[in-house]
C-alpha cells in the first residue's frame, strides 16, 4: 500500500510496463532510492540535465523536489511501519521508536520549510491527475 501511494504521488502517470524515460526513471527511483539527483542520473545512464529535463517536461516537476518527496513519504513510511511493529510487539502504550539519524530528519525539514509552496503544490498536482 505505501509504495502503491508513494508511487502515485510521485509519478501519477506511471506505466508498470512502460519504456519511456519517466517511468524508467520512476522505477529506478523505487529501486535503487538514490540520495542525490547525479546518482539517480548516473543510475540511469543520463546526464543531471537530462534527468531534470524529463520530469519538468512531463510533469512539470524539479526533479530534486521529486527525490526530496520521495525520500520524504519513505523515511515517514518507514518509521510508521517501526511504530507499528513496535506497538504491536510492545502493547498499544509502547514508546514510540528512536529515531536514530536524526541530523537527516533536521535536514528534511529544513528543506520542507525552504520549498513548502512548491512541494505542496506537487503533491497536490498528483492527487488531481489521479483523479481525472
Amino acid at each position: 500500500v505505501n509504495h502503491y501511494s508513494l508511487l502515485n504521488i510521485i509519478n501519477p502517470l506511471h506505466s508498470r510496463n512502460g519504456n519511456e524515460p519517466l517511468s524508467n526513471s520512476t522505477r529506478i527511483l523505487f529501486e535503487k532510492s538514490p540520495d542525490y539527483v547525479t546518482a539517480w542520473a548516473i543510475e540511469m545512464g543520463v546526464t543531471d540535465r537530462e534527468i531534470r529535463h524529463i520530469w519538468k517536461k512531463k510533469l512539470g516537476a524539479n526533479a530534486k523536489i521529486i527525490l526530496f518527496v520521495y525520500q520524504l513519504y519513505k523515511n515517514a513510511f518507514a518509521y510508521n511501519d517501526l511504530l507499528l511493529e513496535k506497538r504491536l510487539s510492545d502493547g498499544k502504550n509502547a514508546a514510540p521508536p528512536e529515531i536514530k539519524n536524526q541530523a537527516e530528519y533536521k535536514k528534511q525539514e529544513e528543506y520542507f520549510h525552504l520549498h513548502r509552496s512548491t512541494i505542496l503544490d506537487y503533491v497536490a498536482f498528483g492527487n488531481i491527475v489521479n483523479f481525472l
